[in-house]
């Protein structure tokens, strides 16, 4: 886990990418830097469920912070010229410019890759008191994060450059998972409702009662795909 974050605070792209937005959850930071899974720490000084707590919180948190970081930079990467793509960058402002990009591109990117990890964007006066909506509204920006995902998508005001990633990277996903579904349906291990104007669609069926849902909060954007 240290390793990994070491990787993203002091790595090719660290300070640009803190410019430009790309969330990254501090395990022993303050409450608003957390994620909203583990804003609590009184379980992980409990006796016997700490020790356990303490590796859960930090094999998720770490796993999000990788993911949104290394997708990130494979975009990025993709948008550098061949010779600069092993080069580490100081500024938002550099990476402009070896790119061609704009910055609302990088910005929007790491509102993308945010968003698609869970983490939504809250109004600007409503994020420093996220500690305390957590407590009303469990986990508010990953309740959001799929309908300001399914937004940016559509939106006008989307760069060029950023909806075309996000639109190959959904139809990966959504590919991805009916293809899992598919195999398991044809090996036997379940059946699965193809109409997309059945709630049921893409979702694993054992039997008439028993549902599996591969899509989590993601079900709708499958099936506007």
């Amino acid at each position: 886990a240290l390793a990994v974050e070491d990787n993203i605070l002091f790595g090719q792209f660290a300070k640009p990418f803190e410019e430009a937005g790309f969330f990254f959850a501090d395990r022993l930071g303050p409450q608003r830097g957390r994620e909203e899974f583990f804003m609590s720490r009184l379980i992980g000084k409990t006796p016997l469920l700490g020790k356990a707590f303490e590796g859960t919180e930090r094999a998720f948190v770490t796993a999000g912070n990788k993911m949104r970081h290394t997708a990130g930079a494979a975009v990025v990467r993709n948008w550098l010229p061949k010779e600069l793509r092993e080069q580490p960058f100081e500024t938002l402002e550099d990476l402009i410019a070896a790119t061609g990009k704009t910055r609302d591109d990088f910005t929007q990117l790491a509102a993308f890759w945010n968003r698609a990890t869970g983490r939504g964007t809250l109004p600007g006066p409503i994020d420093p008191a996220s500690p305390a909506l957590n407590a009303f509204f469990y986990a508010a920006r990953y309740a959001l994060s799929p309908y300001q995902l399914t937004w940016q998508l559509v939106n006008p005001k989307t760069t060029p450059a950023v909806r075309r990633e996000a639109l190959e990277s959904m139809i990966k996903f959504v590919g991805v998972n009916l293809m899992v579904l598919k195999a398991g349906e044809a090996a036997g291990f379940w059946d699965v409702e193809w109409d997309p104007r059945s709630t049921d669609f893409a979702r694993a069926k054992f039997g008439e009662n028993v549902r599996m849902d591969f899509w989590g909060p993601w079900h709708p954007i499958a099936v506007m795909l």
